[in-house]
């Protein structure tokens, strides 16, 4: 649901803070939040984008399929990352 249009309605509705600058209008238009929009203006000119690997969605199957080890105790942190790199690799 990335087009415009669904984004704008999104906004205008206050389900969401769409991602796309062409569509952000309906959102604070509709927020009603004192101060957001300079909050989030300023944050979008100064953020850094994340950036994930090629392969990202198998590390996050992987860190969902092998954490409850980690959260249980059944395995150290140590093991659960190697783990997740020996299966989705290095990339």
């Amino acid at each position: 649901m990335t087009a415009k249009n669904q984004l704008e309605w999104l906004g205008e509705v206050g389900r969401a803070y769409p991602s796309r600058e062409s569509a952000q209008h309906a959102w604070y238009e509709n927020a009603r939040l004192a101060g957001a929009r300079q909050v989030l203006e300023a944050a979008n000119a100064t953020a850094i984008p994340l950036r994930t690997t090629k392969n990202w969605e198998r590390v996050n199957e992987l860190f969902n399929q092998y954490g409850a080890n980690l959260f249980s105790g059944a395995s150290s942190a140590k093991q659960v990352l190697e783990q997740v790199q020996r299966e989705a690799g290095q990339d």
